[in-house]
């Protein structure tokens, strides 16, 4: 079976609604979309069988009970993806258009690992539950 992670990333508008009218906030969405519906590796999501969200500015990738490994084929995709992100919305700018964010919870308490973009906002965050079986 081996050691299995949950990941989540989230592709997101960097300040969406600073100063613009509500309208004007689908138009930079539009190239969020086109940019996640043209580069990322929709192979994997269904693979793995991911769950996509979409919201006002944001897309979220969701994978459960998968193994993570950086030398995997998949992972190496959706890393490639993160590149050409970067590129497109000028992540590595001081001003990004848009930011993305990754979070991997292993199966042991400790083992979380964040990263994003260098500008993100760290929309994600990481929410331990007590659960009772």
């Amino acid at each position: 079976m081996g050691y299995r992670s949950d990941v989540k990333i989230a592709f997101y508008l960097a300040n969406p609604r600073e100063a613009r009218p509500e309208w004007f906030i689908a138009l930079p969405f539009a190239g969020l979309k086109l940019w996640f519906d043209e580069n990322y590796p929709v192979a994997v999501a269904k693979d793995w069988s991911a769950e996509i969200e979409y919201g006002d500015d944001f897309i979220c990738v969701s994978y459960s009970d998968v193994k993570w490994y950086d030398d995997y084929e998949h992972v190496r995709a959706v890393r490639a993806a993160f590149e050409t992100f970067d590129e497109a919305f000028g992540t590595n700018d001081q001003y990004p258009r848009a930011n993305w964010d990754l979070v991997r919870v292993g199966e042991n308490v400790d083992d979380i690992k964040v990263d994003g973009s260098p500008y993100s906002s760290d929309r994600l965050r990481v929410s331990r539950q007590i659960i009772f079986d």
